[in-house]
């Protein structure tokens, strides 16, 4: 859990510098794909070493990650939208 919350508080970090720079759809795209697959190998290898909870678990506890990414990408787009 905390994995995912540093990985969330990174992320946002990330996509709050990508934004200021010219290029940063791709760099928010880089970032997304790189924390992702951190986040994925580093929950499998916790329940793998913990000995509880399955790599079923660690793919589907990505999955929840990356949309909770791709979410919170849209809230900042959305609110960058209507501020104009």
């Amino acid at each position: 859990m905390a994995n995912l919350v540093a990985a969330s508080i990174i992320y946002l970090l990330a996509v709050a510098g990508g934004y200021l720079n010219a290029n940063r759809w791709i760099i928010i795209a880089i970032l997304t794909f790189a924390v992702v697959v951190v986040a994925a190998v580093g929950m499998t290898y916790a329940m793998t070493v913990a000995g509880r909870g399955n790599r079923r678990q660690a793919i589907v506890g990505a999955v929840l990650l990356f949309l909770v990414m791709a979410g919170a990408n849209w809230v900042i787009f959305f609110i960058r939208m209507w501020s104009r």
